[in-house]
């Protein structure tokens, strides 16, 4: 069982939590929804803590991509939250 799992099981229920329909900035999207909800930031801190930041952050832009079938249409976009710094628009 890959480390990571825990985090596209997260990124799973994080998704279902968005509003419909997605856009191309779901990623940022994410990291905001964990901001504002104290059960998601304890989530991602206990993440972050077995596996360490990086890994956390770019195994939520992984997964997201995965788990959405979607394809990148930019990186390194500047992100509008205070958990990662640049993440990448995608198509679906």
């Amino acid at each position: 069982m890959p480390k990571t799992l825990d985090v596209k099981m997260f990124v799973e229920l994080l998704l279902s939590d968005l509003p419909q329909p997605l856009t191309e900035d779901v990623t940022d999207e994410i990291f905001k929804l964990i901001e504002r909800s104290e059960i998601h930031i304890e989530e991602y801190s206990s993440l972050m803590s077995a596996l360490g930041h990086k890994v956390v952050n770019q195994w939520i832009g992984r997964y997201t991509r995965i788990v959405l079938k979607a394809d990148v249409l930019k990186r390194d976009v500047p992100s509008s939250n205070t958990l990662c710094g640049h993440y990448s628009k995608l198509s679906f």
